[in-house]
């Protein structure tokens, strides 16, 4: 898979969770619990994923070639509000998006990994998007064992 098609994908991936959000904040009542994350509200994994964001935009146009120092870092809290905090996760993202683009996936920047290039965070923000895809999509709970069907069906005894 090639750079423009990641970062399609991003693009893409972003929005979908943008629209999921969006419409999870649309039922009204508390923020809804992430299943995939035990203890997460959606409002915990979007904060989550618009700070990654900022965080990587940073690491990206400083070229940093070590860890930032968290202490240094000054990035905007996420905001509170819903609405507020769904634009904030979408700014982010776009934000990251138009600098993944601009540098391509060669940029030498620091990781955690060995490969030490934009096209490593462009990677990895992909797979974190696609682990919390089924925030998108949640599928409703399993009843327990007991009360499921059983998918085997007898077969019939041969007569004696």
């Amino acid at each position: 898979m090639d750079h423009l098609h990641r970062m399609s994908l991003f693009r893409s991936e972003a929005a979908a969770f943008e629209k999921a959000v969006r419409h999870a904040f649309d039922l009204g009542g508390p923020a809804p619990q992430v299943p995939s994350c035990p203890g997460w509200s959606v409002c915990d994994l979007v904060g989550h994923l618009g700070g990654v964001h900022r965080y990587l935009v940073h690491v990206l146009r400083e070229r940093l070639a070590t860890p930032p120092d968290p202490a240094g870092l000054g990035l905007p809290q996420a905001p509170a509000d819903p609405e507020a905090l769904t634009e904030w996760f979408a700014e982010g993202a776009r934000e990251l998006g138009e600098l993944l683009g601009e540098l391509g996936p060669d940029t030498r920047v620091w990781t955690w990994s060995d490969e030490q290039t934009s096209g490593f965070w462009l990677r990895m923000q992909l797979i974190e998007l696609a682990v919390h895809a089924g925030t998108r999509n949640p599928r409703p709970e399993r009843p327990p064992r007991s009360t499921r069907p059983s998918r085997r069906t007898p077969s019939p005894r041969p007569s004696r």
